[in-house]
């Protein structure tokens, strides 16, 4: 009795700690206990909640200490020592048996007699006692009513409940009127005329109290009587009266079955679901105005609302008035206090209403100051305008050239209007004005609209089939309009403009009629400025057919095509030479070279052949325009002293004069340069290796200067090195196998064959994706026609050639040559393979179907710097006739004729004065056009030591470059290429942003811990700020004046108002901010936190505050935005990715683009974004809509890069660490 009576008194004091609401003693003394989680609860009308009873202090009956506890075939038999009062189905707690194995919850499943009863588990037969039985079985009440109705929901025996489909009838309180509602330390006590019936956790509403500041919907904190209940309501102490309180929550009750005096309720707060939404948010308008608004319900077909000012239905004349549809009428005079709310309450559910602002002015007519920016691009997809001034009211209307245009107040002192293509297609001068709503008119101002030339950033297709159906090119890129003129080979094509960012161009059959590679030109008129991409039209599916087979020397094992001069050349192993064949007249010249040559490679640009001697271990160059060598040159050792390495491959870019030998089982490659006849270095060899086995193989993308080394059995992967860097790129495991590479430089993509695979891999440069097309095993080399977009491969083991469509990919058909095909190589513009047949010493020439006769294949340079002196521009290709004309952008140059494959021409050096990218074709007599290629013209300029970051200010043609290294900051006039002033800032500047509207630049300064605010039209120093430790990134809010930057070692955002310097609050956030991009739209920052791997959104609005982590990230470094896409874009180095994050919900989409990707930038407006990616040194090409990496070019000097993108020039400024400069690349194309 004693233990019991212990049991007793703890149970006891847990009910006078609960609360009487839990209380239970009508069973023979019994205190049980019962509590229902969760307490308090809102949900949706017809939602589904769990509610779960806790019963303690239940016990029924005692279990028989011999055989109380019995267990056969899984059923349990209790016996009791007295009557347990027990039903099926009641939930029971067995306690203390001595086989513990009984003890737990069950469900009764049977009741044989008042002291026996069974339920089921799972166990072996046994039998026990002693021990307890509780019954914690509830029933369960809704508002009273057991199991509930449709009207206040229902509750399931197990506790489920289900709201009703309407909200259920309100229960409502009356507010005393005198001292009903007081305020006092923001919290809230209503006392009411009358019992309430209020809990705690309860949501109610109040309405009509006199000071209609305590209306509204609020949680029920604590209810100190029947007539009291207080809530938290931030605001200064005052009292009031009136109105009602009213709630349509239901109570959900759990009632013991063994004490109906013991039970538990909670309160469920039913939500109907609607939500009302008012627009404008906050507005102002002046004295005797009126403004539209309008209310937005949703989650019911009921979309009435009723309509309230100040809480007075309608208004009235001093507050204003509302009519039934929300059209607002100011008052004659401002109220006081001058803003009022405009609020609409849902007539389906009153308690669901949003509220506006609206601020009464006295009557003033808009004053224009300003517009920024003031010079836009023809043909924007669209264009943010601030206009500054006085007196901008929501009832303010913008004019462009007297058409109403809109827009909306940021300010009464900004105002901000967006323009679309349709209404920025006129070049020349826009004007704007502002409109009051009585017609009177503001000053005027003048925004200029700049012609531009058309950008092109992605098309597909690539390529269409000979002798096909119409085709519709589709074309990525930006200020499209239907004003441009579209032209295919020469002729004007339909097309149809789908926005500013995207058309089509449609193609008829009878463009399709011969194959080749024709230009696709795009042409602004108003600005005389094109560009322009190819289309390949594929050889229809014929068979290809052997021209001839010509015999050369023993035991051919290599051969390259001089492009320019239409020559072969073999290199034959066991022959010890080399076979120079003339592809039109099939005339052969044997010409001596080393030992063992098993590689051969041409330089088209001056009439070279490399030939790699295996046996001698050395390299002899010929002079293919005499047959003669030039040179023999021993390849050196890795190390002095060393052994030199067996060469075995070759390949040779003609534009850099640079050959790269690659060697068999070995670990580095060596570079030989053309111009000095001499081994200039070796690539791998240490912590960078080009691994290779037997039978490596060399392929070159001139553009990129990259070559492609094949590991050629046993051992490594597939090598990519940068030739002008002598650095390796990437290593790429497609097998160690794989021997033969061709490469279509048009696509960058690089056909890889493995002669112990069936599968042939089509691998791109450009975004590293890979493609198999299955065959059958044994194909050892290829070769690829960028004029054709179609391949040939040789396997020895079935003697046959194969045809491969590399747009589908598919092969097109075979062919036998001769025995033991090795290696093959391409005439582009001849469209013939010539294939080497190792077995009978003998080349066959396969002609692969005919191709139109005039194309361009190469440009040298294809890159030059600005030059105040005329450049000679060389011309590689075929079909030229005399007479012919090389264009930059459709101007004619003089021009040489050297043979119907090569000309030279002039460019003036006034051409070459400033950062451009011109399309060069050539133009024969008669006015047939070739093909496009590029010349691009890069600027360097100057600045400070090591720069490290770069913004455009593109109303001023500014770059602001922080120069890291001399703690200054260079501005450069990007119209002249020159710095125009250089400005001391702090220790080691770093991050940097400018805002046009506020003619502001701002520098994060990572070793003195400060923000410099710099004047762009003085270059002053408006004031320095601080900040947080070692401050990296940074960017500006133009549109609300704020700033923020990224402190790198505190972990930490600085938030800074950008108009008045003045600091606004500090965020922490993950580890590592390193760069930062804000949302203007939602005043919403992005950061990335490198460290971490994270990004983090910062509310900028009111105070600054954290809102979101979103993780997923490798190294992200570089973050920006894009308003057209309305999308954060994150650089994630790690994973060779860059990431779309959605700003609503941190979702986030990745986008494959280059390797070791570090910085990012957009132009919205061409579709365009670029990636500097450190590991690979390269700029990669972003098609934004298609989300595609198009373009891959390689940058020399650092190993880190920062940029950015003028919107109306298209030209990115790329700060260069290592080389004290800047560069203005045009980006393609």
């Amino acid at each position: 009795m004693r233990r019991w009576t212990l049991v007793i008194s703890a149970l006891l004091s847990a009910i006078l700690l609960w609360g009487c609401g839990g209380n239970g003693n009508g069973n023979g003394g019994q205190n049980i206990t019962v509590s229902v989680t969760p307490a308090a609860v809102s949900i949706l009308v017809n939602q589904l909640q769990q509610f779960v009873a806790t019963v303690t202090g239940a016990q029924v009956a005692t279990i028989a200490s011999s055989n109380g506890a019995v267990r056969s075939n899984n059923v349990v038999t209790i016996t009791t020592t007295s009557a347990h009062r027990l039903s099926v189905g009641h939930r029971v707690i067995i306690l203390g048996v001595t086989d513990a194995t009984f003890n737990g919850t069950f469900t009764v499943a049977s009741v044989p007699s008042s002291t026996t009863f069974t339920y089921n588990q799972n166990g072996p037969d046994a039998s026990s006692g002693g021990g307890s039985v509780n019954n914690i079985t509830v029933k369960w009440f809704v508002n009273d009513v057991e199991g509930g109705n449709s009207t206040v929901g229902t509750i399931t025996q197990e506790g489920v409940y289900t709201a009703p489909a309407a909200l259920p009838p309100p229960t409502t309180a009356t507010i005393a009127a005198s001292n009903g509602a007081s305020r006092s330390s923001n919290v809230v006590t209503i006392t009411t005329t009358a019992a309430h019936g209020f809990l705690a956790g309860q949501i109610v509403t109040i309405t009509g109290v006199t000071d209609s500041s305590f209306n509204g919907t609020f949680v029920v904190t604590t209810v100190p009587s029947e007539t009291t209940f207080t809530y938290g309501q931030n605001g200064p102490n005052a009292t009031s009266g009136g109105g009602t309180a009213s709630s349509t929550a239901v109570k959900v009750k759990a009632v013991s079955v063994v004490d109906e005096n013991a039970s538990a309720t909670a309160i469920v707060s039913i939500d109907s679901g609607v939500r009302v939404t008012v627009t404008p948010e906050a507005v102002g308008i002046n004295t005797e105005e009126t403004l539209q608004f309008t209310a937005t319900v949703s989650g019911t077909s009921n979309t009435n609302v009723t309509w309230f000012v100040n809480d007075i239905e309608g208004g009235n004349t001093t507050v204003g008035t509302i009519s039934p549809t929300g059209l607002y009428t100011a008052p004659t005079t401002p109220p006081s206090p001058a803003s009022v709310g405009i609020k609409a309450v849902s007539q389906f559910d009153p308690k669901q209403f949003d509220i506006a602002t609206v601020t009464v002015f006295p009557a003033a007519d808009p004053v224009l100051n300003s517009v920024s920016p003031s010079r836009v691009a023809q043909h924007s997809l669209f264009q943010d305008f601030y206009l500054e001034g006085e007196n901008f009211r929501g009832t303010t209307t913008v004019r462009a050239n007297g058409v109403p245009v809109g827009g909306t107040p940021v300010t009464t002192r900004l105002f901000r209007v967006r323009l679309t293509a349709d209404q920025l297609s006129t070049p020349g001068t826009l004007v704007l004005d502002m409109e009051r709503q009585n017609g009177n008119l503001s000053a005027p101002v003048s925004v200029t609209i700049e012609p531009v030339r058309p950008a092109v950033v992605g098309t597909s297709p690539d390529s269409a089939p000979q002798g096909g159906p119409p085709v519709s090119i589709n074309l990525n890129g930006g200020f499209y309009a239907s004003s441009l003129e579209a032209e295919f080979a020469g002729q004007l094509r339909a097309a149809t403009v789908i926005n500013a960012r995207q058309m089509n161009v449609a193609l008829s059959a009878s463009d399709l009629t011969t194959a080749g590679l024709f230009p696709l030109l795009l042409r602004n008129p108003d600005a005389g400025a094109v560009a322009a991409i190819n289309l390949a039209v594929q050889p229809a599916a014929a068979v290809p057919s052997v021209v001839t087979t010509i015999g050369v020397g023993l035991e051919p094992t290599a051969v390259a095509v001089n492009t320019a001069t239409g020559t072969a050349v073999v290199a034959n192993r066991a022959g010890n030479s080399i076979s120079i064949v003339n592809l039109a007249t099939f005339a052969v010249t044997t010409v001596p070279v080393g030992t063992a040559p098993t590689g051969v490679a041409v330089d088209n640009e001056r009439n070279l052949a490399v030939v790699v001697n295996n046996g001698s271990k050395d390299v002899t160059v010929v002079n293919l325009a005499t047959a003669a060598v030039v040179t023999t040159v021993p390849v050196p050792p890795l190390n002095p002293g060393g052994t030199p390495p067996s060469p075995f491959a070759v390949g040779i870019n003609p534009l850099s004069g640079l050959a790269l030998v690659a060697h068999q089982t070995t670990n580095f490659a060596s570079v030989f340069d053309l111009d000095s006849l001499s081994f200039v270095g070796t690539i791998g060899g240490g912590q960078q290796t080009v691994s290779t086995g037997a039978n490596p193989s060399v392929a070159v993308e001139p553009q990129l200067d990259w070559a492609v080394v094949t590991p050629g059995g046993g051992a490594g992967a597939l090598t990519i090195v940068d030739l002008g860097r002598r650095h390796v790129v990437a290593t790429v495991a497609v097998g160690t196998e794989v021997r033969g590479a061709g490469i279509n430089t048009e696509t960058q993509r690089i056909v890889l064959t493995n002669p112990t695979s069936n599968a042939v891999i089509l691998f791109s440069l450009v975004d590293q994706t890979v493609q198999n097309l299955t065959l059958e095993q044994g194909h050892v080399a290829s070769a690829a026609n960028p004029l054709s977009d179609v391949a040939v491969t040789v396997n020895p083991n079935t003697d046959l050639v194969s045809v491969i469509d590399l747009r589908t990919p598919a092969r097109l058909a075979t062919l036998a040559t001769g025995t033991d095909p090795v290696a093959v190589a391409l005439d582009p513009t001849t469209n013939r393979a010539v294939v080497v047949n190792q077995a009978d010493n003998s080349v066959s020439i396969v002609d692969l179907g005919p191709l139109r006769a005039l194309h361009l294949i190469q440009v040298n340079p294809a890159v030059t710097l600005t030059s105040n002196t005329d450049l000679t521009l060389t011309v590689t290709g075929n079909g030229f006739l005399p007479g012919a004309v090389v264009r930059l952008d459709e101007t004619p140059l003089t021009t040489t004729f050297i043979s119907a494959r090569r000309l030279t021409a002039t460019v003036p050096a006034a051409l070459l004065a400033t950062a451009r990218r011109f399309v060069v074709d050539v133009l024969n007599p008669g006015g047939e056009v070739s093909n496009a290629a590029s010349l691009a013209v890069f600027q360097e300029v100057a600045v400070g030591d090591a720069p490290l970051a770069v913004a455009i200010d593109p109303e001023r043609d500014l770059a602001v470059v922080t120069n890291s290294g001399s703690n200054n900051v260079s501005f450069v006039d990007l119209t002249t290429g020159t710095v125009v002033q250089t400005v001391s800032v702090g220790i080691r500047p770093h991050g940097v942003a400018v805002s046009s509207r506020l003619g502001r630049a701002i520098v994060a300064n990572r070793g003195s811990n400060s923000a410099t605010f710099i004047n762009l039209d003085t270059f002053a120093v408006i004031t320095d700020i601080a900040v947080g430790s070692e401050p990296t990134g940074v960017a500006v809010d133009s549109e609300d004046a704020v700033a923020v930057v990224t402190n790198t070692a505190s972990n930490s955002v600085t938030v800074i108002d950008a108009a008045s310097t003045a600091p606004l609050g500090t965020v922490t956030v993950d580890q590592g901010p390193v760069a930062a991009a804000i949302d203007t739209s939602r005043n919403l920052a992005a950061v990335a936190n490198a460290t971490q791997n994270t990004v983090n959104f910062i509310n900028l609005t009111g105070t600054p505050s954290f809102t979101q982590r979103i993780p997923g990230f490798q190294l992200p470094t570089s973050v920006a935005y894009d308003p057209a896409a309305d999308r954060f874009v994150v650089t994630s180095s790690l994973t060779n990715n860059i990431s779309l994050v959605n700003p609503e919900n941190g979702q986030s989409l990745p986008v494959r683009v280059g390797i070791n990707p570090t910085a990012v930038a957009l132009n919205y407006l061409s579709g365009t974004l670029v990636t500097f990616n450190s590991a690979s040194r390269t700029l990669s090409v972003i098609d934004l809509l298609d989300r595609r990496v198009r373009a891959v070019f390689g940058m020399d000097g650092s190993t880190r890069y920062s940029l950015d993108i003028h919107p109306r020039t298209n030209i990115a400024v790329i700060a260069d660490e290592a080389n004290d400069r800047i560069l203005l690349v045009p980006l393609p194309r």
